[in-house]
């Protein structure tokens, strides 16, 4: 199973590719970088690069250190309008959940390179899921040279105008680690770790389980 969503993940790297950049920001911060390649979007797409997100933040929980992520995601060959449509805000919602309070992510800001006016119809969305202080780091590019006044030349893909290699190469190189026996079966072993639901109290506060099931019994107030 793992495998075969390696090779799904890998399939829509022609729709869209994305890559954590090699190296930190100054103040010890990874970049990632995300770019739509193709004007149409579909739900199936970016289900897996919710997924292909899951798999990059469990092998750098385990192997990196860093203070937290800028992200870049470039939407520039895209239409705004068709992935607006597509989006499951939903799972996107539970997708920001999982990277944040799951795996503890610090998000020092949030990029957006687009000249499309539908940009601010997706922020109104995704800035509830933040909450107002990552919302406060979200940012709307026109043009790329205004991102550089948050990240240097020197750190970016040569896909904006960046020194480094370009993000096609660099997504390459994140699958053919992500795609190596060790990872994956880190991943399988992983995968294991979920709640024993066999501990779970069965009694229940008032037909909603808020973990305090059996804590208070009663409350009399004089």
């Amino acid at each position: 199973m793992m495998e075969k969503r390696l090779r799904l993940v890998f399939i829509g790297s022609c729709i869209s590719v994305d890559a954590v950049l090699p190296d930190l920001t100054e103040d010890h911060y990874r970049v990632y970088v995300g770019r739509f390649l193709s004007e149409r979007t579909t739900s199936n797409i970016l289900m897996e690069c919710y997924r292909h997100g899951i798999l990059v933040s469990e092998y750098i929980k385990a192997h990196d250190y860093c203070n937290g992520f800028v992200a870049v995601i470039d939407y520039r060959l895209t239409n705004m309008v068709d992935l607006i449509a597509a989006a499951d805000f939903i799972a996107l919602h539970h997708f920001i959940t999982i990277l944040m309070e799951g795996y503890g992510m610090r998000i020092k800001g949030i990029h957006a390179l687009t000249s499309s006016k539908a940009i601010e119809t997706l922020l109104k969305i995704v800035k509830k899921m933040f909450g107002p202080k990552v919302s406060n780091r979200i940012h709307v590019h026109m043009n790329i040279e205004s991102l550089y006044e948050h990240l240097p030349k020197k750190i970016l893909p040569s896909d904006l105008g960046g020194d480094q290699e370009s993000l096609e190469f660099i997504s390459g190189q994140w699958n053919e680690i992500l795609g190596t026996k060790e990872n994956i079966n880190y991943m399988k072993e992983m995968s294991k770790a979920v709640s024993n639901e066999a501990y779970r109290l069965k009694e229940k506060l008032n037909g909603v389980d808020l973990g305090l099931s059996g804590t208070f019994r009663s409350l009399n107030v004089d």
